[in-house]
Parts: structure tokens; C-alpha cells; sequence
């Protein structure tokens, strides 16, 4: 009865789709009729149907209703709660209803959130987003029906790949799934401006918010993605370019391209032409990510699997890719900008070589990403070998070490330019800060050009962030009399967007100290060991204890013990082994990480035999504890740049339209 009742909800949410999107076209050219508010309320009532349609798919899975496919396929009763309802997404079919609920949630909010201040833009926007919410409910009610039954009802599930049973990816892919479809909004946004031809300035605030919203909630979920390999896959790594980790930074890079070329638009009129062109480019890198998810044309330990998704959700990408593009052109000759690059030395100058470089680490990890499947089209064969993370990072590595470098110079030069004395003497600072950085590595004995050159660029971002906040801080001390404490917080309150960036910009510091640390200095030792004997790492000596198999209602677990020492210093002892579900042929490595501030100590049992002796891969990360303390910076300057206003900014030029209504 609650399964019926949650097809039900489906097939009434996709027909208050369908009859939104005819009100909404229909009453476009009159915001203020009754069939756009009419329109309004179908998205509405459409959000409340999928959410009724989730609860009863939640139910299912927490009551563990084997008489449906989809509990049957992805539950099981030995599951722990959490990944009960883990598993609501870890398929095809759930997948697809919980990114037509987040698109429809976060549809409701944008649009009640900007009905007054923009309401000659909602039925565009209500009638974009609703284009992508009925896609996602065909493709649920005709090819993935989450409440399609069995004949029979199952004993008990298959319950989820154990790889997926680690708390992260109980967060990660709800969280990539809700960035991915959250940048359906900014996009609903800027086709609303092209089709309405009102194109000045009064949408961007709207715009740049909902995009940074997905942008941070990418940003999370990437981190958390690469926390989950770290900790779960046993290579030692944390990003490893896999196709589906490549699809959820590429919209990210985009996005983050807009966010810094969009205060360029509001300031200077610069750009316009170049901010819908990526916000474009953005959602459908989004709906190519969902693509690679479910189309099986690339292997990953990531996705749904090979199914028939796969070719709809391309054709929809390739039509609305067609159909945006065209309308942008059609508007084209109203998105002129109304000056040009004066200085190439200037901060405008920066910023659009910001964007420029990334859009080449962009289109180098989509050419990365695609070219088996173009090698397999072109000859007919698949291809054995993929471009692995050596392409990858030889190609991006100098021009992420490019984009570091804009990140500490950009913010220091003026606008409209300057000349190079004047700019040399605002980066004195920065600069000697990254050259004392670079000079001190050195001399500890650091030989490795490129790491001394990403260190030294992460002392000249650091440097230019510190020091713009201690040069307004020391202002508003002397024109204010204020505190130092108390200038430097109300220096950030008065400009949060612009000093949130500059929290974000200190996060990327952190995260590419443990980056750079941990590619160049990473240490890796393999020993085979018997119960007693000891292998020596770096400073750490291991000794392995012994072996431990015993089994559990669900698992057969084989755990060895090792105990640690650090020049002579004892640290205790850690577990690392394998287990192996009974429901499943391949055994899931149980790593050991003893992380500090400095390094990780990484052990990996890579073989283990009947008679006791165990192969053992260790692992002497440095520095990677600081990506995570950088995304947690991370989350605190979005929610900075995020956190409300009690008046939004004017605009540059408050109240003009850019183009004949």
C-alpha cells in the first residue's frame, strides 16, 4: 500500500510538472497573472509530492521490504541504519528521485526567495527548472521506477558494496548529486535573463548566490570524496583523476571561473557575453556528470553501472546544450560590453586569466576523461590502458601552480591597471613572504624545484590575504579608533562576499600544502612478515604482532596487529586486515592511518596467507591532515561570503535594464 502510495506521488509530481511548465510559458509575458502563480504552485506541489514519494522509498528501505527490486538489490537486514539509508541513493533508480527532490526543493527556495525582486524573471526560471524536473521524472517513471516489485518477496538483500559502507559516502554522493542538479538554478537564471532580454545588472546578485551554493556544496563533496578513497581504497591516495572524480571538478572549475569573471560584470560592465557562456557551460558539465554516472561507457568504482539512462540523459544534454546556445547567440548583440581590457596588469587582467587557465585544466581533464571512449569509437576497440594520474598531473600541475600564483597577485593590483613599479611595490609583502618561505625550505634541505616553487606560492597567497586584512584593520584602527580585534571583524562584516574569497583563498593554501607534500615527499615501503618480525619506515618501526580471524553474523574478518614505534618511542598499536562479506566474492581492505599534523603513517595489509604471514604496504604521507583542516576553512568562508546581509548590495548601476523588455 505505502509502495503504491509512493508510484503514485510520482506519477502526480510529473503531471504537476508538465502542467507547471505549459502555465509557465504561457503566462511569461505577464508575471503577474494568475497562470504564473499558478505555475508557481505546481513546482511547489511538485516538491511535496516527491517528498512524500522519498518517505515511502525510505520506509521501504528501513523496514526492509524485500518485495521491492530496488530494497532487494541495495539493502540488506544486516545493514547498520545509517546505511539503510545510504542506500536510498546507491542506485539508479533512488539516485534519480533524490536529485528530482533537491532540484524541486531547491527550485521552491529560489524562487520564493527572488518572486518580489525579480518577478519578470520567474516564469522563465519556474519554466527552466521545471524542463529539467519533468526529464528527471520520465526517466524515473518510464526506465526507473524505484518502486517497481518483485514477483516474490526476498528472504534478505543484497545489501550495499562494502566499499560503500564508510560514513562518508553516506554524505558524499547525496551531497555531489545536490551540486550537480543545484546549478540547474543559476542556469534557470541566466536563460530567463536571455529570454526575457532583461540582461543589466539586477539578476547578478541572485545568480552569483545560487551558483555559489552549489559551487560550496561540490567543493564539500569532492573533499569528502577524496577523504573516502584515502581512507577506504588502500592506494594511499586521495585523488586519483578517475573518470567520475573528473566530473564532479570539471562544473566546479567552471564555476569557480564565473564567481571571480561575474565581479568583473558588476564592476566594469566587462564580460557579460563570457558569464552566460559559462554558466551554460557549468550546468551541463553538471548533466554530463550524471551521464558518465549511469551510461557505463567508462569504468569507475563510482558509478550506477551500465544502463539505458545513459543514452537518454546524453541526448537531453546534447538538445538543451543546442537550444542554449542558440538562444544566447540570438541575444548576442544585447550582451555587449560596455568597456574593454585597458591593462593587461590589472585586476580585471588577472581575473580573466584566472578564468583562462581554468578553462585549460578543464578541457585538459575533459579530453583525460572522454578519450577511451573516443579511442573506442574511432578504432572499434576498447582501449586497455587509460590516461592515469601522470597525464593528469603533468598537464595540470604547472597550471594549478599558475592559478595559485593569480590568487595571491590578483587581489593586490588595482582596477584599470597600474603600472609595474606601483604593482611591485603592493606584492613587496606577498613576495617576500613566499621567498622567505622558499629560502627557509632550502636551506632545511628541500631540493625539488617544483615543491619549493607550490610551497613558495602558498607563502605569497597566505602573505597577500594576511596582509590586506592587516592593512584595513590598521585603517579602520587609525580612522576609528578601533581595536585591532574588533577592526579586523568589522573590517569582514562590511564586506563578507569579499572577505569570506579571502577565507576560501587561505583554505586552497592549506589544501595544497598537504597536496604538495604528499606528492612530493611521500615515502612507500613494501615488507613481507612473520608474527615477531619488524620492517622499518622512515623514523617508524613496525612489528607485526599477529593475526587475529574470527567471523561475524555478516563477515569473515582477518585482522593483523602491529605495533608502532617512533625513534624508539613507543606509539601503541594499531589493526589493519581484510573482511570479507559473505554476500560478496572480494575481500575489502580494513586500513590502519595514524594521522598528526605532520604526516600520516598509511599501512595497508596488501596480502594475507593461511599460515600467518602477512604482506604489508606502508605509507608515509606528509602533511595531508591539512586538506581536511582546509576544507573545514573551506566550508567557513563560503558560509562567510554566503551569510545574509540586512540589505543586498546595490548594483553597479541600480535599476537600469540591460535590454528592451
Amino acid at each position: 500500500m505505502l509502495t503504491d502510495i509512493g508510484y503514485g506521488a510520482l506519477l502526480l509530481a510529473t503531471v504537476l510538472a508538465a502542467w507547471g511548465l505549459l502555465l509557465a510559458l504561457l503566462g511569461r509575458r505577464r508575471p503577474s497573472s494568475p497562470l504564473a502563480a499558478s505555475a508557481r504552485r505546481a513546482l511547489y506541489g511538485c516538491a511535496g509530492a516527491l517528498a512524500l514519494a522519498a518517505a515511502m522509498l525510505l520506509h521501504a528501505l528501513v523496514t526492509n521490504d524485500f518485495r521491492l527490486e530496488y530494497v532487494a538489490s541495495y539493502s540488506s537486514r544486516d545493514l547498520a541504519l545509517l546505511y539503510k539509508v545510504a542506500a536510498f541513493h546507491a542506485g539508479n533508480a533512488g539516485s534519480l528521485l533524490y536529485l528530482a527532490l533537491a532540484l524541486a526543493c531547491l527550485g521552491t527556495m529560489a524562487v520564493a526567495m527572488n518572486q518580489r525582486r525579480h518577478r519578470s524573471l520567474m516564469p522563465y526560471v519556474v519554466a527552466s527548472i521545471l524542463t529539467t524536473e519533468l526529464f528527471l521524472l520520465l526517466l524515473l517513471v518510464l526506465l526507473a521506477n524505484p518502486f517497481a516489485r518483485l514477483p516474490f518477496a526476498a528472504a534478505n538483500g543484497r545489501g550495499l558494496n562494502p566499499l560503500l559502507e564508510h560514513p562518508a559516502m553516506a554524505i558524499h554522493p547525496p551531497l555531489m548529486m545536490a551540486g550537480f542538479i543545484g546549478l540547474s538554478i543559476p542556469f534557470a537564471f541566466a536563460l530567463a535573463a536571455l529570454a526575457s532580454r532583461r540582461l543589466g545588472d539586477e539578476w547578478l546578485d541572485s545568480v552569483r548566490r545560487w551558483t555559489m551554493v552549489p559551487w560550496a556544496i561540490l567543493g564539500v563533496a569532492n573533499l569528502l570524496g577524496g577523504w573516502w578513497a584515502y581512507a577506504e581504497l588502500g592506494w594511499g591516495g586521495y585523488w586519483g583523476w578517475d573518470p567520475v572524480e573528473n566530473a564532479g571538478i570539471m562544473p566546479w572549475l567552471v564555476a569557480t571561473a564565473f564567481l571571480h569573471s561575474v565581479v568583473v560584470q558588476k564592476k566594469l560592465g566587462m564580460l557579460k557575453l563570457w558569464n552566460m557562456v559559462l554558466i551554460i557551460l557549468a550546468y551541463h558539465l553538471a548533466l554530463f556528470g550524471l551521464f558518465l554516472d549511469r551510461s557505463g561507457v567508462l569504468s569507475s568504482v563510482h558509478t550506477f553501472g551500465a544502463s539505458d539512462l545513459g543514452r537518454f540523459v546524453l541526448g537531453y544534454i546534447i538538445a538543451s546544450f543546442v537550444a542554449s546556445m542558440g538562444l544566447l547567440l540570438w541575444r548576442g548583440k544585447a550582451l555587449r560590453d560596455e568597456a574593454g581590457l585597458r591593462s593587461s596588469l590589472s585586476r580585471e587582467g588577472a581575473l580573466l586569466l584566472n578564468n583562462l587557465l581554468l578553462l585549460v585544466v578543464l578541457a585538459t581533464t575533459f579530453f583525460g576523461t572522454i578519450y577511451p571512449w573516443l579511442y573506442e569509437a574511432a578504432r572499434g576497440e576498447k582501449l586497455t590502458l587509460t590516461l592515469g594520474p601522470e597525464f593528469f598531473n603533468r598537464a595540470n600541475g604547472p597550471i594549478l601552480l599558475g592559478l595559485l600564483v593569480l590568487m595571491g597577485v590578483g587581489p593586490v593590483i588595482p582596477w584599470r591597471g597600474a603600472r609595474l613599479p606601483t604593482v611591485l611595490r603592493l606584492l613587496a609583502v606577498p613576495l617576500a613572504v613566499a621567498a622567505l618561505v622558499a629560502a627557509a625550505l632550502a636551506a632545511g634541505g628541500v631540493r625539488q624545484a617544483w615543491a619549493l616553487a607550490g610551497f613558495g606560492a602558498c607563502g605569497l597567497v597566505a602573505g597577500a590575504v594576511l596582509w590586506e586584512w592587516a592593512r584595513g584593520s590598521w585603517a579602520r584602527h587609525r580612522s576609528r579608533g578601533e581595536g585591532y580585534p574588533r577592526a579586523l571583524l568589522a573590517l569582514i562584516a562590511s564586506n563578507r562576499a569579499r572577505y569570506g574569497g579571502y577565507v576560501v583563498h587561505l583554505s586552497i593554501v592549506l589544501m595544497a600544502l598537504g597536496v604538495v607534500g604528499s606528492n612530493f615527499f611521500k615515502t612507500e615501503r613494501e615488507a613481507t612478515l612473520r608474527p615477531g618480525q619488524s620492517m622499518t619506515v622512515e623514523q617508524y618501526v613496525l612489528t607485526y604482532e599477529g593475526m587475529a580471524r574470527y567471523p561475524t553474523p555478516d563477515k569473515m574478518v582477518a585482522m593483523a596487529t602491529v605495533s608502532l614505534t617512533e625513534d624508539g618511542r613507543y606509539l601503541g598499536t594499531v589493526q589493519a586486515g581484510r573482511t570479507l562479506l559473505r554476500s560478496m566474492s572480494q575481500p575489502v581492505a580494513e586500513i590502519a592511518i595514524r594521522s598528526t599534523w605532520r604526516e600520516d603513517l598509511y599501512i595497508v595489509p596488501a596480502m594475507l596467507s593461511e599460515d600467518g604471514e602477512t604482506t604489508f604496504k606502508v605509507f608515509v604521507n606528509p602533511l595531508v591532515m591539512w586538506i581536511w583542516i582546509g576544507g573545514g576553512v573551506f566550508i567557513l568562508g563560503t558560509l562567510l561570503a554566503l551569510w545574509p546581509v540586512r540589505q543586498e548590495q546595490p548594483s553597479r548601476r541600480r535599476g537600469q535594464a540591460g535590454g528592451a523588455p
